[in-house]
């Protein structure tokens, strides 16, 4: 994938979950009880998401390497 696509990912990833982070906090205040459980929920989602993208993003080229792996001729 071209680091454009990542980068736009991990945006969509971070914004997420700082959203629902921000509206869990409103929700400590009483607004919000209602939706806790659920934004709760997708801010975990979105968090366990920009994680996986970050590890991606950060070893692609070692794991690139690791299935690309071909077996090399040696003489003896």
């Amino acid at each position: 994938m071209n680091n454009k696509i990542w980068n736009i990912l991990l945006l969509v990833a971070m914004f997420g979950s700082g959203i629902t982070g921000i509206l869990l906090i409103i929700g400590i205040k009483g607004i919000m009880v209602i939706f806790k459980g659920i934004l709760t929920f997708y801010h975990v989602e979105f968090s366990i998401i920009m994680v996986i993208l970050v590890f991606i993003h950060i070893h692609k080229k070692p794991i690139k390497k690791l299935f690309n792996f071909r077996w090399r001729k040696t003489i003896i």
